[in-house]
Parts: C-alpha cells; sequence; structure tokens
C-alpha cells in the first residue's frame, strides 16, 4: 500500500515500482502486493506484465473477498492496453461486486465511449455523478495527476465523450 501512496501522493511510480517489487520479494504470495504491482505496471506502460501479476493474484485467491479490486485493476490495464471490449467487460465484472466503485464505473464509461457507444458510456457517468457529484474533468485530473500525459489526454476525451462536464 506504500507503493500506492508514493506512486499516488508522492508522484514517483519509479519509486513505487520499486517498492512493489520488494514488497513481492517479502510476500509473493500476497494478493494486494500483487494487484498494487499490477495497477502501476498497467498505469505505466508493461499493461502485459500487469495481466502476468493479476493471474497470479487470481490463482493464489480466487474467491477473494476484494475480487472487485483486482477485476478493476483488470478493466484498467485492458484499458491502458486499449483493449476497450475486454476493459468494459471486466469493469461490469468489478461494479457486479462494488456497483458503487465510481473507479469501475469511470473505466466502464470509457471504454464504452472508445467503442462508440456513448449512450451507455453516458449512463455510467451519470452514475458516477450520482455518487460523486460536482466530479469534474479537472477535478479527475487532479486526482489522477500521476498519470503521464499522452495517458491522461486519452482519458479526458473519453470522459468528454461520455458526458463528464469540464
Amino acid at each position: 500500500m506504500a507503493s500506492h501512496a508514493i506512486r499516488v501522493l508522492g508522484r514517483d511510480p519509479h519509486r513505487a515500482g520499486e517498492l512493489n517489487r520488494l514488497s513481492l520479494q517479502l510476500s509473493p504470495n500476497s494478493v494486494m502486493a500483487l494487484t498494487a504491482a499490477a495497477w502501476n505496471e498497467a498505469s505505466f506502460g508493461d499493461p502485459a506484465e500487469a495481466l502476468k501479476l493479476l493471474d497470479r493474484s487470481e490463482r493464489i485467491s480466487p474467491r477473494d473477498p476484494r475480487a472487485w479490486f483486482m477485476a478493476s485493476a483488470r478493466a484498467h490495464t485492458y484499458l491502458q492496453a486499449e483493449q476497450y471490449s475486454e476493459a468494459a467487460s471486466w469493469a461490469r465484472k468489478a461494479l457486479a461486486r462494488n456497483p458503487r466503485s465510481t473507479r469501475g464505473l469511470r473505466i466502464l464509461a470509457m471504454s464504452l465511449a472508445n467503442l462508440g457507444e456513448l449512450d451507455r458510456a453516458a449512463e455510467a457517468i451519470q452514475e458516477v455523478l450520482a455518487i460523486e457529484p460536482g466530479l469534474t474533468i479537472s477535478k479527475m485530473r487532479a486526482r489522477l495527476h500521476f498519470l503521464p500525459e499522452r495517458t491522461w489526454d486519452r482519458h479526458a476525451e473519453a470522459l468528454r465523450l461520455a458526458g463528464l462536464p469540464e
């Protein structure tokens, strides 16, 4: 979890990656460590490695109570890899387990927008706004400041298409 904080709050994805590797050396069967490492790998350019980490975490704990978090990580990974159908499918799986996950809803909205399913993407954004009234693209950028500019630009465009206000 320290790696997550360093990635998000400390804006240091490289140090977060090092902490992920250390965490996996100390506890190679930690589902949370594997999933956190997968989020980092997907966010910073290695979706294939992220999927390997997620496969491993699901083999270790196929009925984990945090399966929604693993499914969200997989949806995020497919979104980063621009495999939007897979991303939408995994976002739906995450939402089946945690329907109030705004992260899952945003991933679903972005995936659907990129697939041209704008009405369904707009429905997902309306669900996000019901949970987080006042959310805007600029607030999302502040929250996701650690994402590389190219990644953020793709996300912002999809969120605009889905109807998230500026």
